[in-house]
């Protein structure tokens, strides 16, 4: 058995590659790196890359953290919609300004 939970878990661990893909995800549409991601969230660096690779487990205080900081309904990063693209609702000319990253089947022109 893995480290990362059996077939019995809530969370597969082959799931746990798809949470940390959609956060990776996230992360990049906010134009975050891992360094200043990680810090915000108060974890290291290389555990930030475990998780996104699907290594580690990204806890629930963890993942209320970063959706916070993403801005994102925490249940878009454990279930990702795989059939829907993600497209950002953000102005990226001002680092303070968060709104949420919304899911849509058409990119919306602003």
């Amino acid at each position: 058995m893995s480290k990362l939970g059996n077939a019995n878990a809530p969370v597969a661990q082959r799931d746990w590659v798809q949470v940390g893909a959609a956060l990776a995800n996230f992360r990049e549409l906010r134009g975050l790196r891992q360094a200043d991601f990680s810090r915000e969230l108060g974890v290291s660096t290389p555990y930030l890359r475990n998780i996104e690779a699907g290594r580690k487990k990204l806890t629930n205080v963890l993942l209320a953290r970063a959706a916070e900081i993403l801005a994102v309904p925490q249940i878009a990063i454990m279930r990702p919609r795989p059939d829907q693209t993600v497209y950002p609702d953000i102005d990226y000319k001002d680092p303070t300004h968060r709104r949420r990253i919304t899911y849509s089947t058409e990119y919306q022109a602003a």
